[in-house]
């Protein structure tokens, strides 16, 4: 196809195909919210929670309303709403011709609900990580490297990556800075209320100066309380 930005549906529209002049991404329609540079291999899941108060609420599966457009020259966009009484929930995909990344755009209308907005946060979990070729999977964070399974919270954060040595792919998400990173084997972006949450993701492979940064000799990797190098 020779559009710079376009849309296909493959496997019978389990899968949606998307592309610009840089990269493709794939989004699996039939397994909860998953997504892809790489046909078939994903590294995670994407849940995508509201929690008010101490009381938490997931979408994990997609009873989302879909829809797809493009212009095919400048951006592809997938736009997904869920809709909650009066109030809905939406999530969209934007892709444009020459970005590196995709957009991604998150938010609740609230229409009906009296509740204080203080109460209210944004939880996104990436759960189900399984980083293809590495035997222990780790997460650069913070400007360290740190194994997933150190149930630590990282405050003031704005990125992170998981990274797969072997093959030298990577996937990485860039948020807000206001945000709790809770680390626990999944990965949970913790952010306060907002109408809208932008996040930035890419999982393609490594450039030099990403895979320079992901590997740099100082590294410190945290597990279960003990501290070794890298």
């Amino acid at each position: 196809d020779e559009r710079p930005v376009g849309y296909e549906y493959l496997d019978g529209g389990k899968v949606w195909h998307i592309w610009n002049e840089n990269d493709d991404y794939y989004f699996n329609a039939s397994s909860g919210i998953q997504l892809t540079n790489h046909y078939d291999n994903y590294w995670t899941k994407n849940v995508f929670c509201g929690k008010w108060k101490n009381n938490e609420h997931c979408l994990d599966k997609l009873p989302f309303n879909w829809n797809i457009t493009t212009d095919n020259e400048s951006y592809v966009e997938i736009y997904g709403q869920k809709n909650i009484r009066q109030s809905y929930f939406y999530v969209n995909y934007t892709l444009y011709s020459e970005e590196n990344t995709l957009t991604i755009n998150i938010g609740f209308v609230n229409n009906n609900f009296e509740i204080e907005n203080k109460d209210i946060s944004f939880i996104w979990k990436i759960t189900e990580i399984n980083i293809p070729h590495e035997d222990v999977d780790m997460i650069y964070i913070n400007d360290s490297l740190y194994l997933l399974n150190i149930n630590s919270t990282f405050n003031n954060t704005s990125i992170f990556w998981l990274y797969d040595n072997s093959s030298g792919q990577y996937l990485r998400i860039d948020y807000s800075n206001n945000s709790l990173v809770n680390v626990n084997n999944d990965v949970k972006i913790i952010l306060p209320y907002s109408s809208n949450y932008e996040f930035h993701w890419i999982d393609s492979y490594c450039m030099t100066s990403a895979c320079n940064l992901l590997t740099p000799s100082s590294d410190i990797v945290i597990n279960q309380g003990e501290l070794f190098s890298v």
